[in-house]
């Protein structure tokens, strides 16, 4: 992120004075430490959500210190700073009725609050304080060193999303900072406090911040309090700069990735074959049409309707499916992951019937119907989420660190808004073939198989759960 300074708190306001203070104003600038700021006033109803990102995610991390950004921003929420620790912070936003959280992902590491307006100068005092007080010393680390390998022995527990996380991990080119979220203990094991301290420092600095806040605020008086709680941090000038995130270039040849695993909670055999395809950058128009894509496919999923049964052959290749999408900086993906009972189903089968589908979506479109229906229900749920400030706010840092720029921040709701059949046509031809596309299969409970097995598999499939749906 560019270091970018303003002359003087003055000239912001009067930038800010200049506004007609409309519901939905917004209203942005930078603090001479680089820090910048986006504000939109929303005045129907006495809150206001705080959110602050930092540019920096797991693809920042080198192979050395993988999960270290993981480390840092349990020590932020969970240690905290000597004025505001952990149990006292969550008392005090509990007693205040805040709905809060944190979230990292491969590209950002986002903190948010929402509060009643009158809790906005104790929101701006804490995240002012945990971007240059937070504790992390021998004693931190260690802790947050044995509550990692505690998710670790959590996760593993879990063998099914062990094995998917693991065969995900091939998805990755080989080298790519994106890699997984996981990494091996050892890997946590070998960070140093100097380390951990080094990295937050770096990143974890107003030049490389977006503060937004969205709410019943007065512009100029929240600029005078961004200021007095914000402007005197230094900023960092030990940002590395960001890795290549491309794929471009790297040969992506269809493969077969395949993985077993047992599960508690799955008492008989099963099994999921799951295809993923890589996407562009979700900075491209093209990504933004793909997540549609993704959503009226998951709404046909739902509805058990003629899309879904074309993907599944009525149900003769696999009787239930999801479908994710993961949108990134560097690139994207799209998952279906297509589920059985009794036995694991062809790869080959449901890879042939998924690109036979998608050929067809490509020639024909999904129907005008579909359509129309998904672009209702996109509709009502932005008019639900009217007033939910945190979402906005979130948004807004999405569009600025994501898309590169916050003013596109109703940018999937404007593409939708002109989203057509021919859109989608041409983008599934695009993206949705066999050179571009790896496959997971994922055998559950095979020991629990037996010479009966196939018998009850081709009842059970080919007639009682063609015939019963459990998930209608």
């Amino acid at each position: 992120m560019t270091l970018k300074f303003l002359p003087s708190l003055l000239f912001s306001v009067l930038l800010i004075s200049s506004s007609n203070a409309l519901d939905g104003d917004i209203h942005d600038f930078f603090l001479p430490n680089g820090l910048k700021v986006i504000l939109m006033e929303r005045h129907g109803a006495p809150k206001v959500a705080v959110n602050i990102a930092y540019n920096v995610g797991s693809h920042d991390e080198p192979n050395r210190t993988r999960g270290i950004n993981d480390i840092v921003t349990k020590a932020i929420v969970i240690e905290g700073t000597q004025l505001y620790p952990n149990e006292k912070l969550s008392k005090m936003r509990d007693e205040l009725g805040a709905n809060y959280g944190d979230r990292t992902t491969y590209d950002i590491s986002l903190f948010y609050t929402e509060i009643h307006i009158d809790g906005l100068d104790f929101i701006l005092d804490v995240e002012s304080d945990r971007m240059t007080n937070t504790i992390i010393n021998d004693g931190v680390l260690e802790k947050m060193k044995e509550r990692y390998y505690v998710d670790w022995s959590e996760w593993k527990k879990n063998e099914t999303g062990l094995a998917f996380n693991n065969a995900f991990d091939e998805f990755m080119p080989k080298g790519h900072p994106y890699q997984s979220i996981w990494p091996d203990p050892g890997q946590i094991n070998s960070l140093t406090t100097k380390s951990c301290i080094s990295w937050y420092e770096s990143y974890y600095s107003p030049n490389n911040a977006v503060l937004v806040i969205v709410g019943d605020v007065e512009p100029i008086e929240t600029t005078k309090m961004i200021y007095s709680y914000f402007g005197h941090i230094p900023p960092s000038d030990n940002i590395p700069a960001d890795p290549s995130l491309s794929i471009e270039g790297i040969e992506l040849t269809a493969s077969i990735s395949r993985h077993s695993a047992s599960s508690n909670w799955f008492t008989f055999p099963g099994g999921a074959v799951s295809s993923f395809f890589y996407m562009p950058s979700t900075r491209e128009d093209d990504a933004v049409i793909l997540k549609h894509i993704t959503n009226i496919i998951e709404l046909s999923i739902e509805k058990r309707d003629d899309l879904f049964k074309r993907f599944s052959k009525n149900r003769r290749l696999f009787i239930g499916a999801e479908v994710q999408y993961m949108p990134m900086l560097g690139y994207s993906g799209f998952i279906l992951h297509c589920f059985n009972v009794f036995r694991t189903g062809s790869a080959n089968k449901i890879n042939k019937q998924v690109l036979s589908t998608f050929k067809y979506i490509g020639d024909n479109g999904i129907g005008d119907m579909l359509l129309e229906q998904y672009k209702r229900l996109e509709l009502l749920e932005e008019y639900e989420e009217y007033y939910a400030y945190r979402v906005i706010a979130r948004r807004l840092i999405y569009a600025e660190l994501i898309w590169g720029d916050y003013k596109y921040y109703n940018r999937e709701l404007e593409i939708l808004n002109e989203l057509t059949n021919d859109d989608i046509k041409r983008v599934v031809k695009k993206y949705f073939n066999k050179d571009n596309r790896k496959t997971i299969v994922i055998s559950l409970n095979d020991d629990k198989k037996h010479w009966y097995t196939p018998i009850v598999s081709f009842v059970a499939n080919q007639f009682v759960l063609r015939l019963w749906d459990p998930e209608k």
